[in-house]
């Protein structure tokens, strides 16, 4: 039998005794119950901590605009020896500030990620303990979260001692509708009436504290009001607010340029904001010139693609009847798309295409040939409820008409959003694949609706729901439900044909959610010239990204010429 001696420190001692020895006792030195399993082969269980947070998890509440919330966390050391307080990592959303001595520390990419480390680490004592201040204000209405990592040399806390930050939740909410009210003109010694609806739109009861109206005196409140201050609303409840409108002399001007009469309503609620201003205006007339009225819209932040229903059906003359209507907007970045089924009809709808504000003007014309007094207005927001909208529009200066509809009518510009695995044709003659083009991991005009992730992901593919062959764009991809993890995808623009309308300039922007994170510089294009415009990355912790842009090698924006035939797409 072979020797199998179990230390190499015995073998001269042993070798003495002439034979081999198979086992050797060396006391009780080890436990029985800490015997080793040679089968276990999973790592060192650590022991427990001993640096203790009290508490791990803070909840600041409701905290209104430019309100401060306060708590103290302490730290408290069980152990039998002295801890060291290292560093902190941070990451989150920016209202959360932790005060180490006089230094605030506020969440950044640099401190979710590498953290900040002490020159001379703070020492807890056994049994003694350490107050740390951290502090909330929040940015913007809504639930805000962060996590504090206490780097520490705590063997039971090797990873940090984490510490979960909460604000916001279930909070008050005062919607106003409409956002101003607007009189228009009224007769002198008439009196007009107007609506406002004051709506609770949050988790817990609304109280209005205060109201008042300053301004023109010929604006009041009408006494039809029947409601005491403080007035308590809960959730889902409205209150109806009556102003009146009697103007005593004749504004000057001309409807594109009136001399109104203002006021202002002010009002004191308990929700985020507190305090709220509602613009109120009128003029005073003494011919008969018709008033235009823009009906009220549902709601004056809508989903990005809705189609609006707009009426000028409450327009009155007060000589003879309303014969002619006449609609116009102003859309963002000249996204005008056609009112229908005119813009002459009494009711009309217009799809908001791109995320953005549209500002509407209605003019009338009476039975006599008389203009509105002064044009009517109503103001839309469109807002994205992707988790990651991709936006494209662009002009085109040579086309006469860029608003028509058809093939070869205008130019055409694509849109193109690739995966991090994207590896396509080489467009630039390097020797490098480049991402766009690539089939299945490019979404584009070929390729609208990809398969980017399995179906057991927690995410949605990503689709092209806009897609514009002949003139401004949109061009528009959307990621419905997002992981970020594996995200980091290119955003491109390949002018593909300006069917002989010459160069076009396009502007690119980024959503995440309801939040425009990023908005390119105008960039021209000439035919078949493809524009990179840049990669979207996530921060650690982060719950939007940030664009950083391709840029040349002498600067400015990165574009591939000539690239239709690398690319071998076939439209």
């Amino acid at each position: 039998m072979a020797c199998a001696p179990r230390l190499t420190a015995l073998l001269v001692a042993l070798a003495a005794l002439g034979g081999c020895v198979s086992e050797v006792d060396l006391g009780h030195w080890r436990a029985a119950g800490d015997a080793v399993d040679p089968s276990d082969t999973g790592p060192p269980t650590p022991p427990d901590p001993c640096l203790l947070a009290e508490p791990y998890a803070v909840d600041f509440g409701f905290v209104q605009r430019d309100g401060v919330g306060e708590e103290i966390v302490t730290l408290r050391n069980t152990c039998a020896d002295a801890r060291r307080w290292l560093g902190l990592k941070l990451a989150g959303d920016p209202g959360f500030t932790v005060l180490v001595g006089d230094t605030p520390y506020r969440p950044s990419i640099e401190l979710a990620t590498a953290g900040v480390t002490w020159s001379e680490p703070q020492v807890i004592a056994p049994g003694a303990s350490l107050p740390v201040t951290v502090r909330y204000t929040p940015t913007a209405a809504g639930r805000d979260r962060a996590n504090l990592i206490v780097l520490t040399d705590d063997p039971g806390q090797l990873t940090g001692l984490a510490i979960r930050l909460d604000a916001g939740g279930e909070q008050p909410c005062l919607a106003i509708l409409p956002k101003s009210v607007d009189f228009a003109g009224v007769m002198v010694g008439r009196t007009a009436t107007e609506l406002l609806d004051l709506g609770s739109c949050g988790d817990v009861p609304l109280e209005l504290t205060k109201l008042t109206l300053t301004g023109s005196a010929t604006v009041r409140l009408a006494p039809e009001n029947d409601f005491t201050l403080p007035v308590t609303l809960s959730p889902g409840d409205h209150l109806p607010l009556l102003l009146t409108y009697e103007p005593v002399t004749v504004s000057p001007g001309t409807p594109e340029s009136r001399v109104w009469d203002v006021a202002t309503l002010s009002l004191v609620a308990n929700d985020f904001d507190r305090f709220h201003d509602v613009d109120v205006r009128g003029f005073g007339v003494d011919d008969a010139c018709p008033t235009a009225r823009i009906g009220a819209v549902d709601a004056e932040e809508v989903p990005v693609g809705t189609t609006v229903v707009l009426s000028g059906a409450e327009s009155t003359a007060l000589d003879g009847d309303i014969a002619r209507w006449a609609w116009s907007v102003e859309a963002p970045f000249s996204a005008v798309s056609p009112f229908e089924p005119d813009d002459d009809a009494v009711e009309v709808g217009y799809r908001l295409a791109i995320a953005g504000e549209y500002r509407f003007a209605l003019d009338v014309v009476d039975t006599v040939g008389r203009h509105a007094c002064a044009l009517a207005h109503r103001t839309v927001r469109a807002v994205p409820l992707a988790d990651l909208r991709v936006e494209l529009v662009w002009t085109t200066p040579n086309d006469p008409d860029p608003y028509d509809w058809g093939i070869d009518l205008g130019s055409d510009l694509d849109l193109h959003v690739a995966h991090p695995f994207a590896v396509g044709p080489d467009l630039d003659g390097d020797g490098v694949g480049d991402a766009f083009f690539d089939l299945p991991y490019d979404v584009f005009f070929d390729n609208p609706e990809p398969r980017w992730f399995p179906p057991s992901a927690d995410a949605e593919d990503p689709v092209l729901v806009e897609d514009d062959q002949d003139g401004t764009g949109p061009e528009v991809v959307e990621v419905e439900t997002l992981v970020i993890n594996g995200m980091a995808p290119r955003i491109g623009v390949h002018a593909w044909d300006d069917h002989g309308f010459g160069p076009s300039t396009a502007v690119v922007r980024v959503f995440a959610g309801p939040v425009l994170i990023y908005e390119s510089a105008p960039v021209t294009l000439l035919e078949d010239e493809l524009w990179e415009v840049g990669q979207l990355t996530w921060a650690v912790d982060a719950t939007e990204p940030t664009l950083v842009p391709a840029l040349a090698p002498g600067g400015g924006p990165k574009i591939f010429i000539g690239v239709r035939e690398r690319a071998a797409a076939d439209k």
